[in-house]
């Protein structure tokens, strides 16, 4: 936005000089100099730009004007091609990771030098980041089940850490070495979920204590776990603003005692919760009725704070390395200051050559349902399609 007024300005500045000049051509060359100021963030921009300045007297200072605002609008475009739909960021000290395309990203934590780690042909999703930043967790379909792995979050060959033929999703860490993942393995349905731990460095595996836990984060003294019973539909699904008796609800299981508590839900739906220290879990809800935003509660206040208010696109995803967040919010990268409560946007642009962004032909005979034969219609310049 700064860019934009910086060269609205010396458009500005350009058209004044030349007014007092009296060089003006003719009125509809001024009405091509209204549009170049309507046409901000495009290509179009520096052809109007430069079309708009040809009709005025070449001189020193109208030349310097053409080179600063070519030299603008070439910043302006290039800050317009951010790559979106990035996905479950997670931040260490030095690197952000992300999904994209079904695979495992990481970029500098300016967003600036994006690589892509997985190559994998199915999907990698929920890639989280340890705390020390040496591994990145996540679940992937290598060899026709989704498993969780790990990689080294410099890049390398993944290490598969879990066998069972049910989809194990991953959760969170655990301290630098346990990963917290989700399965129904035990249960008798999908819905029914629950915690396990897995070791990186044994791959032993161990249930944890909660009957029923779909979401889940343990507290960095472990004494802890803040889960979510239920399945939070909208991992996969557009659910918003539910009201039903299952909504979601998160609850602090005493890992010593197994005495449980309720984080109180005001009528709406609490996930992710993650924990940034151990009296504070901070967690998203939609209990102002109209998004999901990130919330805050002190373990021993009992007191829930807003921390963000976004109004246009939810917010999706949450990770906590103890001191810093991320989150995911209309297919953009965010980092959250959990000391001062501020955001900061972290734009990533994607140049790759990607075989899902290539167009190819598809077999749509199985996809075609309920044809019928439209009526003539007849746009309003009097065409007929």
């Amino acid at each position: 936005m700064a860019l934009h007024n910086f060269a609205l300005l010396i458009i500005v500045m350009a058209v004044e000089e030349r007014r007092r000049q009296m060089l003006w051509r003719t009125r509809v060359r001024r009405n091509q100099r209204l549009i170049v100021i309507l046409l901000p963030g495009s290509k179009n921009i520096v052809l109007h730009l430069l079309s708009c300045t040809t009709s005025i007297t070449h001189s020193k200072t109208l030349r310097m004007y053409k080179l600063l605002i070519l030299f603008i609008c070439v910043g302006i475009n290039a800050s317009a091609q951010e790559t979106l739909l990035l996905r479950s960021p997670s931040v260490s000290n030095n690197k952000i990771a992300f999904a994209y395309g079904g695979d495992v990203w990481t970029a500098d934590r300016d967003g600036s030098h994006p690589q892509r780690l997985t190559v994998n042909q199915d999907v990698e999703f929920n890639p989280m980041l340890s705390p020390d930043g040496k591994w990145i967790a996540f679940t992937g379909n290598y060899d026709g089940n989704s498993d969780v792995y790990i990689i080294s979050s410099s890049g390398g060959a993944p290490k598969r850490l879990t066998f069972h033929p049910y989809e194990d999703l991953v959760r969170s860490w655990d301290g630098n070495d346990k990963i917290v993942f989700a399965s129904a393995r035990t249960v008798w349905h999908n819905f029914n979920q629950q915690l396990f731990e897995v070791n990186i460095n044994t791959g032993i595996e161990q249930m944890l204590p909660m009957p029923e836990a779909s979401q889940g984060s343990v507290s960095p003294d472990g004494k802890y776990t803040a889960y979510t019973r239920s399945v939070d539909v909208n991992e996969w699904a557009n659910f918003r603003l539910y009201r039903g008796g299952d909504k979601l609800r998160i609850w602090i299981f005493n890992n010593q005692t197994h005495d449980v508590e309720e984080i109180l839900a005001a009528n709406s739906n609490s996930s992710m919760p993650v924990w940034t220290d151990n009296n504070t879990i901070f967690f998203l809800s939609d209990r102002d009725n109209h998004y999901i935003n990130i919330y805050k509660y002190g373990v021993q206040t009992k007191a829930v704070t807003q921390v963000t208010t976004v109004k246009d696109f939810d917010v999706k995803t949450l990770y906590s390395n103890g001191s810093e967040m991320a989150y995911e919010q209309a297919g953009k990268i965010f980092l959250l200051n959990v000391s001062t409560g501020q955001s900061t946007h972290v734009p990533v642009s994607i140049q790759q050559d990607m075989v899902s962004k290539r167009a190819y032909f598809a077999e749509a005979a199985g996809n075609i349902y309920n044809v019928n034969i439209t009526h003539r219609l007849e746009s309003s310049n009097g065409s007929a399609w």
